[in-house]
């Protein structure tokens, strides 16, 4: 598995979406961290990218992804989707641009 050194040089252990803090220092040791979509868990994150995969591929409009974003928050477990810095995310990684409305 891959690893990221983490500020005093220690090691957290990489996956697709984030990484398992490993440093004892760090307030977040033994947690999942995200560098994707800012979700509290891989699965989270993996539900978020399924998202973005879809409005890609579709061309869909950002009323439609926000509208499985709060479809995502309602559901037990995942209630950050709703979050403003996991929408910020998820606007970017569709690739929206600043024409379109973010707060809708």
């Amino acid at each position: 598995m891959p690893t990221k050194a983490s500020q005093n040089g220690e090691t957290s252990k990489m996956k697709k979406y984030g990484y398992i803090e490993t440093d004892p220092k760090m307030p977040w040791c033994g947690e999942y961290c995200s560098d994707t979509y800012s979700m509290y868990t891989e699965s989270g994150d993996i539900l978020v990218d399924g998202i973005v995969e879809v409005a890609k591929g579709t061309n869909a409009d950002w009323p439609w992804a926000s509208a499985k974003l709060e479809m995502l928050g309602k559901t037990e477990g995942f209630e950050e989707a709703t979050d403003t810095q996991v929408r910020e995310a998820v606007f970017d990684a569709i690739g929206y641009d600043n024409d379109t409305p973010f707060y809708i």
